[in-house]
């Protein structure tokens, strides 16, 4: 395999830029690589719908080592992302953005159902009519001072959403990866670097400071100094608060270069956000939903259907209009 940890979208484009095809003569999908990583007949075996074969030596193109780990890996990113992104894990979810949509009210998650609706005809006979719905669970039982619509229709919150994500899909396809990112991740690099050097200088010179002052006690007990015990006790404490202020600013530095994104990190982000907007339309519903979980942060909804979407800050960068 060529990247252990490329993407599917990744790996699709280093075989489209090879020049290879699909069987079908198209340019490969993330969803190829999905497809191609999950199929058992390349350990040795012919799989139909209804049966697999003996196995056949001459069929093997990877062995089953390989085979396990490449799933697992598989299996392990779709558990990351749905543990720590809180994607939607049934399929039976009713919601598309279930788990991301947060009342814009009072700020609290919001819960996706299917609503019973029931209707008395002028005939007196009850009609039953079955939605997908977004409840405000907080409003509907006053948990919390909330002046929004306790429920909400799914279908549509989530065709205001779907339009909204598709204008970014859109968007990320038209325009080409940007360059300038990689210059102001680098940019931002050497700065935090030179505040790091001024930091450090910072630090040793305030220490340099308090052992100066703690060496001329010895020459204050001696009747040797300029300075009185009080005085010198006083500069001591200065330059300890010093020595500790310059050390917060320096351990504050650190935490956030540990933390900074890299430019191997935006290219990465930037190979899943357009490996999403080619597959979304083609997508099944849980893989939609998964989508919109990883890509967005979070759905404010608000009374009137007023929807705003949060997209993730790893993602942010590429989209360009608020």
């Amino acid at each position: 395999m060529a990247n252990e940890g490329a993407s599917g979208y990744a790996m699709a484009r280093m075989l489209n830029e090879r020049g290879l095809r699909t069987r079908q003569g198209a340019k490969f999908q993330s969803v190829n690589i999905r497809r191609l990583t999950r199929h058992e007949g390349y350990t040795g075996y012919i799989i139909t719908r209804a049966a697999k074969s003996e196995y056949i030596p001459q069929l093997r193109i990877i062995e089953d080592d390989l085979f396990v780990k490449a799933n697992e890996r598989m299996d392990s990113r779709c558990k990351n992302a749905a543990e720590n992104k809180n994607a939607a894990k049934k399929s039976d979810n009713p919601c598309l953005l279930a788990g991301i949509v947060v009342c814009a009210h009072c700020g609290a998650k919001m819960s996706a159902f299917l609503h019973k609706d029931r209707y008395k005809l002028a005939d007196g006979s009850i009609k039953e009519n079955v939605q997908a719905k977004y409840n405000c669970y907080q409003r509907g039982q006053r948990l919390r001072p909330c002046d929004g619509q306790a429920l909400y229709l799914a279908e549509r919150v989530d065709g205001v959403v779907l339009n909204l994500v598709d204008q970014m899909f859109q968007q990320i396809k038209r325009e080409p990866y940007d360059r300038s990112i990689e210059q102001r991740i680098r940019q931002q690099d050497a700065e935090l670097d030179r505040k790091k050097q001024a930091a450090e200088k910072k630090v040793k010179a305030a220490q340099h400071k308090q052992q100066r002052y703690e060496e001329e006690i010895v020459r204050c007990l001696d009747g040797q100094s300029a300075f009185s015990e009080t005085t010198l006790a006083r500069l001591i404490q200065q330059a300890e608060a010093e020595a500790q202020q310059a050390k917060n600013e320096y351990t504050a530095l650190l935490k956030d270069n540990s933390s900074r994104t890299t430019v191997q990190q935006i290219r990465k982000y930037y190979d899943e956000f357009l490996g999403w907007a080619n597959e979304f339309d083609l997508a099944s519903v849980p893989r939609k939903r998964t989508i919109l979980a990883q890509l967005l942060e979070r759905v404010e909804l608000g009374k009137g259907y007023k929807v705003k979407i949060v997209v993730r800050g790893s993602y942010r960068q590429f989209v360009k209009n608020e």
